[in-house]
């Protein structure tokens, strides 16, 4: 299923990685817009037991998308934060799912002020810069009626943003005339919703809430994606580094205990070993060099045997996959008990 998405992308980001090792080029931007309504399609988390379900036959591709979509938050926090640099948010191009998305709900029958049992609701064009602390997420094709009902049901929220890939729950009370994000910047496929009339309290300027949102938007995406990565690890720990695909399990452990370390300075650090276009480690690859490798699932019969690991070492790797996870709850549990300076 979808292989031409695969064969695509793989193509694409081989080419991008010879050219530019450093994995920091403005391609990565490109590239995670392009994968970002992948990876919400294939990707459900149930936000009741925190179950992460993953819809695809590439799990390793879905990983690198992830990795790639990481990488570019992680590079425009740098940007957010660099002293001396603009804090306008960076341009992506709506894809084919924004642009369907956009034509379908976007200023058709949502009027601009409507009336619901919890009372009357507003919205804005698109999100507003400052969208206040979360209340709670669900990701995926969400419909707007089920987004509404998702608020209603929880006494914190009193706005959401709804878009292409998800339903976010928000404490802030939004008014219509909050700045929002410039028209075909990352977050523009998204607008707010908000009761109206409740209070707030006295807030910063539009400036400061710029830079705010910048800088914790760019953060908060990096968090999902790693968080992504290491449980979609789980489903290809067993073969990842057998695949012609260009990241490893052990660059995928290391790269998320640093993001839990320094969220704020993280910026991927690719392995060595695949520094150097596609992997030299076995795997199933064409007759020619010049053409990508095959991506197609295995035929039934060679399941049984595909990426097979002794059971002590595939034991050993679950385990170290778990313990990794673990180190946010570590984390956080020593930032609330040391001072940050």
């Amino acid at each position: 299923r979808h292989r031409s998405i695969w064969l695509t992308f793989y193509v694409e980001l081989q080419r991008e990685l010879s050219a530019d090792p450093s994995f920091s080029g403005e391609w990565v931007h490109r590239l995670c817009g392009s994968s970002y309504p992948v990876i919400y399609r294939v990707i459900t988390i149930d936000p009741t037991d925190d179950s992460f379900m993953l819809n695809t036959d590439c799990p390793a591709g879905v990983l690198s998308m992830v990795a790639v979509c990481a990488q570019s938050a992680a590079l425009q926090q740098l940007q957010a934060n660099a002293p001396g640099t603009s804090n306008e948010p960076m341009a992506f191009r709506a894809s084919h799912t924004e642009r369907l998305f956009a034509a379908r709900t976007h200023g058709m029958d949502v009027p601009a002020v409507f009336q619901r049992g919890s009372g009357h609701w507003g919205h804005t064009a698109r999100v507003v810069l400052e969208e206040g602390p979360p209340v709670n997420d669900f990701f995926g094709e969400v419909s707007l009626e089920d987004c509404f009902g998702h608020c209603e049901r929880d006494p914190r929220c009193r706005s959401f943003s709804h878009g292409p890939y998800g339903c976010h729950l928000k404490e802030r009370c939004v008014r219509a005339d909050d700045p929002v994000v410039v028209q075909g910047t990352q977050g523009s496929d998204y607008r707010t919703f908000f009761l109206q009339g409740c209070e707030r309290k006295e807030e910063s300027s539009p400036v400061a809430s710029h830079a705010a949102y910048s800088s914790t938007s760019h953060l908060e995406e990096m968090q999902n994606m790693m968080g992504f990565a290491l449980r979609a690890l789980e489903f290809c720990m067993h073969c990842l580094d057998a695949s012609p695909w260009p990241f490893l399990l052990a660059e995928v452990l290391e790269n998320y205990a640093l993001a839990v370390e320094a969220p704020e300075d993280f910026v991927w650090h690719r392995a060595s070993g695949r520094l150097m276009g596609p992997s030299t480690q076995p795997g199933t690859r064409s007759k020619s060099d010049e053409e990508p490798p095959h991506l197609d699932p295995p035929a039934a019969e060679a399941l049984a045997t595909l990426g097979k690991l002794p059971p002590i070492r595939l034991t050993l790797l679950r385990l170290q996959t778990r313990w990794t996870r673990g180190l946010e709850m570590e984390a956080d549990f020593w930032r609330s008990k040391l001072p940050l300076d």
